[in-house]
């Protein structure tokens, strides 16, 4: 067994009604709360009971409502500014991944003298320094997707350079995390289902990166994939059931554990230099390129692949052969994508080819570190197969 590390400082709060107890978490680690969503979000009342929470509790409160989906450094760079403004010490992020983003990475700008594209951490330009005195987090997640609530992690866009890349730091792990699965009712059924697809494209890339896989990661991983995989297409059907927004709210934050632990590989490395050409959301653009990469990976991961195959259907797979496994695991994969509507194309968004170029430099540039994790190397010219597979 090789080396690895456990590491999750983040003191998580599950159950339905636990918004309520906000309050009474967040005052131990500040008095004065900035509390971060969106206007969408706001308007669906989802953040009532949690600023009423947090007033009860006698903390002072203001509240930003303008965040964006896929946030730029500079609104991030904004978002900070009027922290540090407001005088206030602990950032709360009421949303989803983007919400949850921007708070992480406007909690480290408040305090750090950086605009906040850098402090990310891309394959060929190191990040600035981040210091310990990052203010602190708690989130509260309304959907069931990017495990942002449990990882070290921000993903950011630049307008500018026209990419998209992570901030990385123990320092921006919540201290608190509050999975209420009631938040999540009001989730029409495309969010449903694009954000339930980023979470298992999650715990896949973990379970397949060959870097940073360890026993842990790969048991998180598993369960993740086995509970989203079982539950998705179910919840499609039955988006008010609570104890489906249960288990996906436990799915996704098994599949944020697993990344935390292990990282992403391919498809990220492709999807995020996409998102940042063409404005998409994360969900979109890795569930683009999940499918055809892992059909070129299967035979380059046999072993791992049928231990997939045993996880998503064990008792379909029992009689099979290792090899005949692992392509059936594909198989499961595959079908699940298509059934709950995520087998996207480029296509659907674009039909301007003349980009393939730009992604193959971004993938190979700025992206080439998750794409070295991968079971399979990729040449450029495989990578530039891909994309126009992708199509």
């Amino acid at each position: 067994m090789k080396e690895f590390e456990i590491h999750n400082p983040v003191h998580v709060h599950f159950g339905q009604g636990k918004v309520k107890q906000l309050g009474k978490i967040t005052k131990d680690y500040g008095k004065r709360v900035f509390v971060l969503t969106m206007s969408d979000i706001k308007k669906l009342r989802l953040t009532e009971d949690a600023v009423s929470s947090l007033k009860e509790a006698g903390l002072d409160v203001v509240e930003y409502n303008e965040v964006t989906a896929e946030p730029t450094c500079l609104h991030v760079d904004e978002v900070a500014r009027q922290v540090r403004e407001a005088k206030t010490d602990i950032v709360v992020a009421i949303g989803g991944g983007s919400v949850i983003d921007v708070a992480k990475a406007a909690a480290i700008c408040a305090t750090h003298s950086e605009s906040a594209w850098q402090y990310v951490n891309l394959s060929n330009r190191p990040p600035q320094p981040i210091h310990s005195n990052v203010l602190p987090i708690i989130a509260v997640p309304t959907t069931a997707g990017t495990g942002s609530e449990v990882t070290p992690y921000a993903v950011l866009s630049n307008d500018e350079t026209i990419q998209k890349g992570t901030v990385k730091s123990p320092y921006i792990f919540p201290k608190a995390a509050i999975l209420d699965p009631e938040l999540a009712l009001k989730l029409p059924k495309n969010l449903t289902a694009a954000t339930g697809a980023d979470a298992f494209t999650h715990a896949l890339e973990s379970f397949m990166n060959v870097r940073f896989r360890s026993p842990y990661s790969f048991m998180v991983a598993n369960q993740a994939m086995s509970i989203i995989y079982k539950t998705l297409p179910e919840l499609l059907h039955n988006l008010h059931d609570i104890q489906l927004r249960e288990q996906m709210a436990y799915g996704s934050m098994l599949a944020g554990l697993a990344i935390t632990h292990a990282g992403t590989t391919v498809a990220h490395a492709m999807g995020q230099p996409l998102g940042a050409r063409l404005h998409l959301p994360h969900s979109v653009t890795v569930s683009i390129f999940t499918l055809p990469v892992i059909w070129k990976t299967w035979e380059s991961d046999i072993d791992k692949f049928a231990e997939l195959a045993s996880c998503l259907n064990g008792a379909s797979v029992s009689e099979l052969a290792v090899k005949e496994k692992a392509k059936c695991a594909v198989e499961l994969v595959d079908s699940f994508f298509k059934n709950i509507e995520m087998d996207l194309k480029i296509g659907q968004y674009t039909s301007d080819q003349t980009i393939v170029d730009a992604l193959v430099d971004d993938v190979t540039s700025y992206m080439s570190r998750p794409l070295a994790q991968h079971p399979k190397h990729f040449s450029d010219d495989e990578v530039r197969q891909i994309i126009l597979e992708a199509f």
